[in-house]
């Protein structure tokens, strides 16, 4: 379990957020056969699974209703909180404008995430300099 601590702006107050992200570490070895690099000490994964994921829920989830289920992770409430603030019902809503830059944000993470990886590889010695390129070119061709 990776663990982050993260400041949410919603209205008029800000809460802060213990943000608890589980890796399924299954998963991860399977999307990447081998366990390689470590030049940048893998900060390309934690910045997948903390910045990349992020992003990505705070698109999905723009303005909608919570479900129960993320209710009642949010326990720390006192029983009477959303009837003083109903708007905690919801997820942040953000203006189209702003959704369509943190699009531009997500692509560029992903990109970074991408050339840190390659760069990461080459450092390392497990790929030279002419599968650099050519790794390079097809990852970021399936981004």
């Amino acid at each position: 379990m990776v663990g982050g601590f993260c400041c949410v702006l919603l209205g008029r107050k800000q809460k802060q957020i213990n943000m608890k992200i589980e890796i399924d570490f299954n998963n991860l070895i399977k999307n990447h056969n081998t366990m390689s690099g470590g030049a940048f000490d893998y900060i390309q994964g934690t910045i997948k699974y903390e910045v990349l994921e992020e992003l990505d829920r705070l698109i999905k989830k723009n303005g909608k209703k919570k479900t129960k289920e993320e209710l009642k992770d949010e326990n720390w409430y006192g029983p009477d909180w959303y009837e003083k603030f109903p708007e905690d019902l919801y997820h942040p809503k953000y203006s189209k404008e702003t959704i369509k830059e943190f699009k531009k944000g997500r692509n560029i993470v992903a990109k970074a995430i991408v050339y840190i990886e390659r760069i990461d590889y080459l450092l390392s010695g497990d790929d030279g300099e002419e599968s650099f390129h050519k790794r390079l070119k097809e990852d970021l061709a399936n981004l």
